[in-house]
């Protein structure tokens, strides 16, 4: 059978116009809180990058891994991501998102420094990076919850900015990590390098994005 369905009235029908588009991103750009939380999901999601890019080099030349083993090594990134959005789910509400997402953040920075140092010793190495994923995951979904509290009146282009922030961060990571690697062929310079970034994005979160913050964003 068919269905009719009608066309929206035309009072219904809101079109986005360029100025529109401007003055929503004007909000952002006047919120400290907005521009604290873009900035924290560009160097999370960054220094991930900027460090992950090179992993699978590292474990084969450090441990004459093959193809395939470095394949089975993914599993251990899926499960420990995984984990992060579990740890989420079951304790964001006794702990808190601010202090799980500042967790994440730390331990994320903690591991990008750590890791090289066991280039020896494979069971630690996996250990590490299992810890890595599960802090990288654990703050990324910690942190959602808390931008769409932080601009209430605008929740779809913060999440979007949200979203533009990840995927600069994911891309400008990747592309320059990659350059550093192989110009320096230094796998703990990028670690150091990539602890710095993370450590930026838990100053982020630390004092950019707090309850009084997100009360004022409100009132806007």
């Amino acid at each position: 059978s068919l269905v009719y369905l009608p066309s929206d009235e035309a009072t219904h029908k809101v079109k986005r116009t360029s100025s529109q588009l401007l003055a929503d991103w004007g909000v952002i750009l006047r919120s400290p809180s907005a521009l604290g939380a873009l900035l924290f999901a560009l160097t999370l999601v960054g220094a991930n990058e900027f460090f992950f890019i090179n992993y699978g080099l590292y474990m084969e030349a450090n441990f004459d891994l093959p193809l395939t083993a470095l394949g089975t090594v993914t599993i251990v990134i899926a499960l420990a991501e995984a984990l992060g959005e579990f740890v989420v789910i079951a304790i964001a509400d006794r702990v808190g998102k601010k202090p799980l997402a500042l967790l994440g953040a730390l331990g994320a920075a903690l591991a990008y420094l750590v890791l090289p140092a066991l280039n020896m010793n494979l069971p630690l190495t996996l250990v590490a990076l299992f810890v890595m994923f599960v802090s990288v995951e654990t703050a990324i979904v910690a942190s959602i919850p808390l931008f769409t509290e932080i601009m209430p009146n605008a929740k779809a282009i913060m999440m979007s900015a949200n979203g533009t922030a990840h995927a600069i961060g994911r891309a400008a990571g990747a592309a320059i990590g990659g350059a550093f690697f192989a110009a320096t062929g230094d796998f703990a310079q990028n670690g150091v390098i990539a602890c710095v970034i993370g450590l930026i994005a838990f100053v982020m979160m630390w004092f950019a994005i707090s309850e009084r913050n997100t009360i004022q964003a409100n009132s806007v």
